[in-house]
């Protein structure tokens, strides 16, 4: 009973305005919540519904790929965190800071100060076949995944000024809070890639087989080296969540609108 006294006793507290804006607010978080469990479920339906199939027989078009990752020579692929070679990399910094809400209030919280994703293709190779794969754009699920909490940036990511200019401005006096978070796919992994596949020509007539992103959005693009039950326990685990937050956002909708009214 008390999350429900605590809850009654905030919306009362609240002015007469702000009953109709919080309405409309959890109205639109049941619609983006409904969107997900819908995309979740377009997910699910794809891979459990698309058969895997080899590089060499692939029709051109929506596919499901298996194999081994590896570099193209010609590019170079680096987690910019942990500097660790991959073909595939996803980053985010945050620090510990104090955000200032409303007129008076101020609360600590995580701000993102720089993160970034690799676009940068790969080899998927099955056999003595491969397919070059374009990651923009793709949903990536990865075993490679690692957040930590330090007092500093990494040596390679700190300001580059002399240690006279750091001690004087107090950088490092200073106690910094940052949360790091890194996900990689690496070389010499397993992956399940479901995606666009078409072959292209070269201007030297060499055919290049490309898997990327379906630009209709009309399918998903999903890079994974999970295993195929892994994965598609994950994407039910989303669903089954997704629905419990609904439910709970149309109870707390429906009290605020008696409330209201």
């Amino acid at each position: 009973m008390f999350p429900i006294a605590s809850l009654s006793s905030v919306l009362n507290s609240l002015p007469e305005w702000a009953l109709p804006v919080l309405l409309v607010l959890l109205i639109i978080a049941c619609v983006l919540i409904v969107k997900q469990i819908f995309d979740q479920l377009v997910y699910l339906r794809f891979l459990q519904d698309t058969p895997p199939s080899k590089i060499r027989s692939a029709s051109q078009g929506y596919v499901e790929l298996v194999g081994r990752v590896a570099n193209i020579p010609a590019v170079n692929c680096v987690a910019p965190l942990t500097e660790q070679p991959c073909c595939w990399y996803y980053y985010c910094v945050e620090e510990w800071l104090l955000q200032r809400e409303g007129n008076r209030r101020y609360r600590y919280n995580w701000q993102v100060q720089r993160q970034g994703i690799s676009e940068q293709p790969f080899w998927l190779i099955d056999g003595d076949d491969k397919v070059v794969i374009a990651p923009k754009g793709a949903e990536v699920n990865t075993v490679h995944q690692r957040q930590w909490i330090s007092s500093h940036l990494p040596e390679h990511m700190q300001p580059q000024a002399p240690f006279w200019v750091r001690l004087l401005s107090g950088q490092l006096l200073s106690r910094r809070r940052f949360r790091f978070t890194e996900k990689r796919i690496e070389v010499g992994d397993a992956l399940h890639a479901l995606g666009f596949f078409e072959t292209r020509m070269e201007a030297d007539g060499i055919a290049i087989n490309r898997l990327s992103v379906n630009h209709l959005g009309k399918t998903p693009f999903i890079l994974s080296n999970l295993s195929q039950q892994q994965l598609l326990s994950r994407y039910r685990w989303r669903v089954t969540f997704n629905v419990f937050g609904l439910a709970a956002l149309i109870i707390v909708s429906h009290w605020v609108l008696e409330q209201w009214l």
